[in-house]
């Protein structure tokens, strides 16, 4: 019988349609063809090549990342989505300080009446003692306003303030000749008022002196503090803020009287009336300047714009246009850095943008708590499940991986931020406070019920092997195999035909039919086994001579309802399709034009 010298050119043709199954398995176009057995019978209307088998086939091996900046794999082999926001806006608080301006200052002259001190006095007894007496009054009467509170200001409890403050004491000739030594005096300003005498660091409104000589005029230094806004009041003393209203700005108004107290228990009363003994006791205080403030407040934060993500170089397999990126738990990292004593409330709206600036999707973030003077943390996510919440704060949007599900050129997070004018806190005014928002995306590649990513192989350079080939009426070429598959995807694959400008060949000519999915495996580990069948029909007499490869669409989705695979990572290295029993078969006539 005479050797058929085209025989292998029929096994590298039957060799080609192999790559249904190897594309669909994930497998590279290269094939060696030297161990094959050329010699294999060609009989009847069939012909049949060894059954044969792959390797393992990790995805590390078939998914190209193209560099991508937005899919990493991690050390593990699991496939995670993530970016660094940029271009966040800081915000730079600012409350002026308050200065509260002196009204009027009025000074008295404290009358000492000795005359009806005691039976010593009226017989004009030199150093005559007596009963301990306490002559006291108001020496000095004090008027402050401001109208010029900053609108950011909605309550005050304490300001504090460092006005120095000085009183000059004289003591009238016949005080002094009366009454040499006081054993104390009293110097007692508003209860409001908070004053360190020079000397002391003790804060407090009332200045005892002890022994005090009215032989020389005496000057008492001190720094006014503090003001009280919760302290209680009596008399004329009064120190009260109102917040701006709809229009202007808040007011403050202090105002109160200084009183001097002295106590003495030895007197010589000759030529004292009852109008020549006085203390002339004069109060010098500027206006005042808070520097700081403990109260509430609600400056403009301006913390509007947390950050853009722009999007480059992402594989295939995530932007086919039948891909559905529905993740299961997709979540946004923002860090804020508050250095100010008030609490920041937030929300935001994070948009996904396409081609030509088009939102393609967008999602509300409901309102965040950022800390007073500290970092926050807050994890946005779609479910809590699975999320470290050690130190941070938790945020569920259930719609989230919406913002993804199309992978858009750029993700912005912008935001409407105020202050927690309900809680207090205290604050320098007049300083520029900071606060920096960062954020992040991560994502593990776990699909939620519905996801889907589309993988397209193209395999070709087939034509110089089968150019000289076509099939009878009715003959077809088929390929069945056992997909082992150990991946938590399901697998839908479809294929088509295409020509030597790679465009595809209709249906109606070359039809390239598959029967049978591939079922993902639940738990990432177990492998779960798929048949598969392919058939290659040349509908077109001859049209077969134009094919040059083929397409591959691989569909891996977690499916829909209760038995949907959900949760589940994809790993590069440890998830693998193996294509065993491969057999390939030719149903009907191969007809081959050596010519």
């Amino acid at each position: 019988m005479k050797r058929n010298n085209h025989t292998p050119k029929i096994a590298a043709f039957m060799v080609a349609t192999l790559a249904l199954m190897t594309g669909a398995g994930c497998t590279n176009s290269d094939y060696d063809l030297s161990d094959i057995d050329t010699t294999i019978g060609i009989g009847g209307d069939s012909l049949a090549l060894p059954v044969s088998s792959t390797e393992d086939i990790m995805l590390d091996d078939v998914l190209e990342l193209n560099n991508s900046d937005l899919i990493k794999t991690e050390e593990n082999g699991d496939y995670v989505f993530t970016k660094e926001g940029e271009h966040a806006s800081e915000a730079r608080p600012h409350i002026n300080k308050i200065t509260v301006a002196k009204q009027q200052l009025i000074n008295h002259k404290l009358t000492i009446d000795l005359t009806a001190v005691s039976h010593a006095a009226a017989r004009h007894t030199l150093h005559a003692p007596i009963a301990s007496t306490t002559i006291g009054g108001t020496v000095t009467s004090l008027d402050f306003h401001t109208s010029d509170v900053d609108r950011a200001i909605k309550d005050l409890s304490t300001v504090g303030i460092s006005a120095p403050l000085n009183m000059s004491i004289a003591f009238s000739p016949a005080l002094r000749q009366a009454v040499p030594v006081f054993k104390t005096m009293k110097i007692e300003f508003p209860s409001y008022m908070a004053l360190t005498k020079d000397g002391s660091s003790d804060e407090t409104n009332v200045i005892v002196l002890n022994n005090v000589s009215t032989a020389r005029n005496l000057s008492v230094n001190a720094t006014l503090k503090r003001l009280d806004f919760k302290k209680a009041t009596s008399g004329t003393d009064k120190l009260t803020f109102t917040p701006s209203k709809s229009e202007g700005n808040g007011t403050v108004v202090m105002a109160g009287d200084v009183k001097i107290e002295v106590t003495f228990d030895d007197i010589n009363a000759t030529g004292a009336t009852a109008t020549n003994c006085y203390i002339d006791a004069r109060t010098t205080l500027n206006d005042i300047t808070v520097n700081s403030a403990t109260g509430k407040f609600d400056p403009d934060l301006k913390l509007n714009d947390l950050g853009s993500i722009d999007i480059n170089s992402v594989p295939d397999f995530l932007t086919d246009d039948d891909a559905n990126i529905n993740l299961h738990n997709p979540q946004v990292t923002l860090t804020v850095a508050n250095s100010m004593d008030i609490e920041g409330k937030v929300t935001g709206t994070i948009y996904a943008y396409g081609e030509h600036n088009k939102v393609l999707s967008s999602v509300e973030v409901p309102e965040m708590t950022l800390y007073a003077g500290q970092t926050t943390t807050i994890v946005i996510c779609k479910t809590a499940e699975g999320v470290d919440a050690a130190g941070r704060e938790i945020v569920v949007v259930p719609t989230l991986s919406n913002i993804i599900a199309k992978i858009p050129k750029r993700i912005e997070f912008v935001a409407t931020a105020h202050a927690n004018s309900l809680r207090e806190g205290t604050i320098e005014l007049g300083h520029d406070y900071i606060i920096t928002p960062t954020y992040s995306v991560k994502a593990p590649l776990a699909f939620d019920e519905g996801a889907q990513i589309v993988y397209r192989d193209t395999l070709d350079g087939w034509n110089d092997d089968i150019k000289d080939f076509s099939l009878t009426e009715g003959a077809y070429i088929q390929v069945k195999a056992n997909i082992v598959n150990r991946i938590p995807a399901n697998m839908s694959v479809s294929a088509y035909a295409i020509g030597l400008d790679g465009n595809p060949i209709a249906d109606s000519r070359v039809l390239v039919e598959v029967k049978g999915d591939v079922k993902g495996t639940a738990d990432s580990q177990s492998a779960v086994t798929s048949p598969l069948q392919v058939r290659l029909y040349e509908k077109q007499s001859g049209a077969l001579k134009a094919v040059d490869g083929l397409v591959f669409k691989i569909e891996a989705s977690a499916g829909e309802g209760s038995n949907a695979i959900v949760g589940k990572t994809i790993n590069a290295k440890t998830q693998t399709i193996t294509v065993r029993d491969i057999r390939i078969k030719l149903f009907g006539k191969l007809v081959g034009d050596f010519n």
